[in-house]
């Protein structure tokens, strides 16, 4: 049959363009790999698309964001040229079943790709599907097209949820030298337009190993990175020195940024800057960082709190829940990654925990890579193994310029903190509120939320003890039963507050 490519005259094929020999086999090496993003129509004619029934659509139309950007978008009634009418569908170029492929040498072949049918938000270019008719089946053919075996049929009733990553493991069958993937949907026989629906980052791989990191400042955005950034974009604002990645107040849905899979091993860490104080809120929120080993199937934290009264902690923190009371500025978290992380696969994501809608913050400045000297003392950016320091720190440890103060004195008689020698304040003012504990007035914290002071970095090395007035309680706000949780923690740090160590 000239394996689908060629016309079969008097017993002999004419071979289409790129094609030769009696069964038309192709002259050039076939791909053994593809990542797609769909960032543009010019991805569909490069790559050898053959898509009915739809099109390249920015995030903003069609279906919504699917992946970190534009998606492929299906929302056309068409017929095919063969006897049985079909809706929308999307065939994918070929591929090649290189020697390092399953079945020749024990390697293993993947296909991921994010599809969504239809919306939560149910409108109009993106209706809900309503029942098995509007489903959508993953197929694949080994003589280009001529004939179809089904890998997967994508139920409704998950797909139109969210968008969801899905993996599929290739039959043998479909471990061909020239292999070939449709979506496709067929026509609704009721006579009326199914269900719109999108797909993004389809990913066909086989020998293929992470990249073990990525920097990324938005400025634009390296799409190669991220796997989803939904109800993220990348644009000025929100008291960011350029673009940084914004999520948006104004959605129901989870917004978070989701990378793609990376090896991470033990020298490896996080970086990245968050402002979770974009936008005006009446409650508290916090984003979470977590990692997946799955290909975000399922997450955890990539450092779990561990606040009094829990037990068995090395140090007490907050671990990777950012909360809107302390992170309401602009905050450099640099992170040691936990041995738990440390795989050949690992992906990130930063997500909001959802109440009722989202809040508007920020993300900037991410690096994932081998450490830095010192991790930068927590005093700057690693950028390629490299620190680029702070003002007034310097490389390549980015250790202070200048000698650090050797002690601090404040009694807080003064209205207002003195922000050099308080860098941090959350929770609290100075006021009189709680009366007279020595002289004046006094830090009081008594606000909702976080309650918490953090020093100026001093030289301690001469340093004996530290010496301080406290009073718990004021104006009789002493809680009945007093418990361990109702305890003031006082802690240091000698590596600019660096996650991890405390």
């Amino acid at each position: 049959m000239c394996s689908g490519h060629g016309r079969c005259i008097e017993g002999s094929c004419v071979c289409d363009p790129g094609f030769f020999g009696k069964s038309c086999v192709p002259q050039d090496k076939l791909k053994n790999k593809m990542i797609k993003k769909f960032e543009s129509p010019e991805e569909l004619v490069k790559g050898n698309f053959d898509i009915s029934g739809g099109s390249v659509m920015p995030a903003d139309e069609g279906c919504g964001p699917i992946g970190s950007g534009s998606a492929v978008y299906f929302y056309q009634v068409r017929p095919t040229c063969s006897s049985i009418q079909q809706n929308p569908s999307g065939m994918i170029d070929r591929f090649d079943d290189s020697p390092e492929f399953p079945g020749k040498s024990g390697k293993f072949l993947e296909v991921s790709l994010g599809l969504g049918l239809g919306s939560v938000q149910n409108t109009a270019t993106c209706r809900r599907p309503l029942d098995r008719r509007e489903n959508v089946f993953v197929q694949f053919s080994t003589d280009h097209g001529l004939t179809w075996q089904t890998l997967r049929e994508l139920d409704y009733e998950i797909f139109s949820l969210k968008p969801t990553s899905v993996e599929l493991p290739l039959f043998k069958e479909a471990k061909s030298s020239a292999t070939s993937f449709r979506w496709w949907q067929p026509l609704n026989k009721r006579g009326k337009e199914n269900a719109q629906w999108a797909i993004d980052n389809v990913q066909v791989l086989g020998n293929h190993k992470n990249a073990k990191g990525f920097q990324d400042n938005f400025n634009p955005i390296v799409v190669e990175n991220w796997f989803l950034t939904q109800h993220g974009t990348p644009r000025a604002g929100c008291a960011a020195a350029g673009r940084a990645l914004t999520f948006a107040a104004d959605h129901t849905e989870e917004h978070y940024a989701e990378t793609w899979d990376f090896e991470i091993h033990p020298a490896s860490f996080l970086q990245y800057d968050i402002n979770l104080g974009c936008g005006y809120h009446i409650n508290p929120f916090s984003v979470r960082l977590e990692f997946s080993l799955d290909k975000g199937r399922s997450w955890s934290l990539v450092a779990s709190p561990c606040m009094p009264p829990d037990v068995g902690c090395t140090s007490y923190s907050t671990g990777t829940v950012h909360s809107s009371d302390q992170y309401r500025n602009w905050t450099r978290v640099t992170v040691y990654l936990p041995q738990r992380a440390l795989s050949p696969s690992t992906r990130f994501r930063w997500i909001e925990v959802m109440r009722h809608s989202g809040h508007a913050w920020a993300l900037d400045n991410v690096y994932l890579g081998d450490g830095c000297p010192w991790m930068c003392s927590g005093h700057g950016y690693c950028v390629g193994t490299k620190c680029v320091c702070d003002t007034g720190f310097k490389p390549p440890f980015c250790v202070p310029e200048d000698p650090l103060p050797c002690e601090l004195r404040d009694t807080f008689d003064v209205v207002s903190s003195n922000k050099t020698a308080w860098p941090e304040i959350y929770g609290g003012e100075i006021s009189s509120r709680c009366g007279v504990l020595v002289s004046g007035t006094a830090l009081v914290f008594y606000k909702e939320g976080m309650r918490m002071a953090v020093t100026q970095d001093l030289d301690l090395t001469a340093a004996q003890y530290i010496q301080f007035t406290l009073k718990y309680g004021c104006q009789g706000s002493v809680p009945p039963t007093v418990t361990r949780g109702n305890g003031i923690l006082i802690q240091y740090s000698n590596n600019g507050e660096l996650l991890g160590i405390y």
